[in-house]
């Protein structure tokens, strides 16, 4: 087993473990940034995100998702 190390981005003036990843979807590949949580069950993607990949989020169940932070907000569950 190997692994790969990436330096903390910052962001908002504080450093976080931001990592560029790639997405294939319809055979295609995107890249693009996201958060690294060990600890999490779901990750969390802006919509434009989802345009991007042609992902129709009407498609996916609403949920209420509470993050790290304690902040809540409304997302749309997609698999």
């Amino acid at each position: 087993m190997y692994s790969i190390e990436f330096e903390y981005l910052t962001h908002a003036g504080q450093k976080v473990p931001i990592i560029p990843i790639g997405i294939k979807e319809k055979g295609k590949w995107y890249e693009l940034w996201a958060f690294v949580d060990t600890g999490a069950t779901y990750s969390v993607f802006e919509a434009k995100e989802a345009e991007r990949l042609e992902v129709d989020i009407y498609k996916g169940r609403k949920m209420m998702v509470i993050v790290g932070d304690g902040v809540l907000f409304q997302s749309t569950s997609i698999r």
